[in-house]
């Protein structure tokens, strides 16, 4: 059975049935938590994106067994929600991945709900049992990929001397050169705040307005929602702050995310005042989540060269789903993208850009 939600009365509703389903899905993400995905609509859905939550349960009458967190946009295309989300996922429990009649019956909804005229889902990552059923089961079917993530994997030994002999990725030239810039670090101190420490908003605003006063972030998108949004959800236990000083003065702040299912730490958004501060603010964290269990740091959407030479970690790759109604709505789809690109593409070449 499935029903759609579609209200935030209706959500809020769904906040214990949603939170027990989130300690049995090994596969979601703090990107998937209740009090992300409500905080996260709430501020950055635009007018025009309508609440679509997918609710499946095998039985009338009971709790929802799974749950896809989704809205449609203005062209009516149906989305996992993405803003500010780098994974994408459904809050599915693991005994329900490979429940074949759970993803036809989502697809059979779907292609009865004229509401919904194509499927967009992004950043469903590699190995997604969501991602492999509704490519399956859908008619006009499409993945393609978007762009990569990585992965820092530290693995524990009695005989490792610090965390850069944990990393999995590196040799011993690599270690060597990882630890000259420890060396090089200087007098600096990292700060680990959780929800339970004040959330110390003047000084990060400081930080953000600093990097916007350097050109190096636009006031657009360092404004007072964003502010606002990741004070929320730190308050509400969804982040882990770490905070690089240096004469008192704060230099970096990574705002992080934890993943207890994968035993990892998310590195979402870094602010800082210039590379070195955001580099030594690396090295500490990787250190931090060495002496205290957490042997992965994942770096989340993009894939940077400097990451890649500095830690060597695992690269994976995001995907695109894309499902059409018919081959006629998917070849008009194709060359809308096509013309979009070319408008790019001479805009840039007008511009000198």
């Amino acid at each position: 059975m499935i029903q759609v939600i579609k209200t935030l009365e209706e959500l809020e509703a769904l906040k214990n049935n949603w939170e027990n389903l989130f300690t049995l899905a090994s596969t979601a993400t703090p990107y998937q938590a209740w009090h992300f995905v409500m905080t996260t609509w709430q501020v950055w859905h635009k007018s025009d994106d309508k609440l679509y939550i997918i609710c499946y349960n095998q039985s009338k009458g009971k709790a929802f067994d799974a749950i896809l967190p989704c809205y449609i946009d203005k062209e009516a295309n149906l989305h996992l929600m993405d803003y500010m989300t780098d994974f994408c996922e459904g809050i599915i429990p693991d005994p329900l991945l490979e429940c074949y009649d759970m993803y036809y019956e989502i697809v059979q909804f779907l292609e009865k709900d004229k509401n919904v005229h194509s499927l967009c889902f992004d950043n469903l990552r590699q190995g997604s049992r969501l991602m492999a059923y509704l490519y399956g089961l859908g008619g006009y079917s499409k993945i393609e990929a978007l762009t990569g993530y990585t992965i820092v994997r530290m693995k524990y030994s009695e005989n490792n001397q610090d965390f850069v002999d944990s990393i999995i990725g590196c040799n011993s030239k690599h270690r060597k050169k990882l630890r000259k810039v420890i060396n090089d670090i200087g007098n600096c101190t990292m700060c680990v705040l959780q929800n339970t420490d004040p959330y110390p908003e003047k000084e990060i605003r400081e930080l953000g307005d600093y990097m916007i006063s350097e050109g190096m972030r636009t006031r657009a998108y360092l404004d007072d929602s964003f502010f606002a949004y990741f004070k929320n959800l730190y308050q509400n236990g969804q982040l882990v702050l770490m905070l690089l000083y240096k004469e008192d003065k704060l230099c970096a702040c990574k705002f992080m995310l934890q993943d207890k299912h994968t035993n990892e730490l998310v590195s979402w958004v870094v602010l800082y005042r210039n590379n070195k501060n955001n580099s030594e603010l690396a090295m500490l964290s990787l250190d931090y989540m060495y002496k205290n269990g957490i042997f992965n740091l994942n770096y989340a959407r993009g894939v940077y060269a400097y990451k890649l030479s500095k830690f060597h970690p695992n690269v994976y790759i995001l995907n695109r789903l894309r499902v059409y109604r018919s081959q006629r709505d998917a070849t008009m789809d194709l060359g809308r993208i096509y013309l979009e690109k070319m408008k790019r593409l001479i805009y840039r070449k007008l511009h000198g850009k």
